[in-house]
This record gives structure tokens, C-alpha cells and sequence, in this order.
């Protein structure tokens, strides 16, 4: 920064040429329908809890708003939301989410239809082999 200085040459400078087309392949964003109160506030409407943490002892959850993608949703909490008109039915589809994220993304075997039974137990009965082997090689070797 101590190489720049503010003197330039003015013969070397142009005037700029606006050249909306140069930038015709980007999206014009949506303008979001403003709700507001009898005050003239804007009210943000609560779509969907989509997750649930514990933060400082206390319960928040982050919270998609109506009208803005997913990615703007933010972290609230409990206490702050608890007012929203149909906040239980809220919390008990993201229980449901939940249960059902865990019930098919958990530690048990499912019955996958891409993926045969012999070749699950071929791979475990592989690693048992090589185990047993292993402790057959090292007795051979001791004795």
C-alpha cells in the first residue's frame, strides 16, 4: 500500500460506458411480498423449523421464513417463537423430520434391494478371515 498514491495522469483516464448486456446472464432477484402490521411494521412470516439446538442452555431453533430461501433462515429462540400462532404443530413436524432423518439414517441393516445379502456377508465373512489368519500367522511364526 506505501507503492500507491493518489496522483494520476489525466490523459490516461476514460469516461465509463454503461453495458447493461454484459451482464444480461445474471438473475434479477424476486422482490418479497411485504406483510405489515396495522402500524405499518413488517412482519416476517414463520414457514418451517428446520432445525433444533441447545445454545447457552436454552432451546433455539433456526427458522425458514416465508417468502426467503432456505439459506437466509436464521437461529431463534424458544422464548421469541412461542408466540407464533401455530408453533406447536411447527415443533411436531420437526419432530417427525426428525425421527424419520434417524429411522432411515441409522446404524441398522435395511433390507436395500440394490444391494444382495451375500454380498454384505461376503465382505463381513472377509474381514473375519483375515482376522483369523492373522492369529493362525502369528502362532505359526512363534512356535
Amino acid at each position: 500500500m506505501r507503492r500507491l498514491h493518489n496522483v494520476f495522469n489525466v490523459d490516461r483516464l476514460k469516461r465509463h460506458v454503461p453495458n447493461p448486456s454484459r451482464f444480461n446472464y445474471r438473475p434479477i432477484p424476486k422482490a418479497i411480498p411485504h406483510v405489515l402490521d396495522d402500524k405499518g411494521n413488517e412482519l416476517f412470516i414463520v414457514e418451517a423449523l428446520l432445525k433444533q439446538r441447545q445454545f447457552n442452555r436454552k432451546k433455539e431453533y433456526l427458522v425458514k421464513w416465508h417468502g426467503l430461501p432456505e439459506h437466509e433462515a436464521t437461529w431463534e429462540l424458544e422464548r421469541t417463537s412461542k408466540h407464533v400462532a401455530h408453533f406447536k404443530k411447527l415443533v411436531q413436524d420437526l419432530r417427525e423430520k426428525t425421527r424419520a432423518t434417524k429411522a432411515t439414517s441409522g446404524g441398522e441393516c435395511s433390507d436395500d434391494p440394490e444391494l444382495p445379502n451375500d454380498v454384505a456377508t461376503s465382505s463381513v465373512r472377509g474381514r473375519h478371515e483375515t482376522a483369523a489368519s492373522r492369529t493362525l500367522d502369528t502362532h505359526t511364526i512363534g512356535t
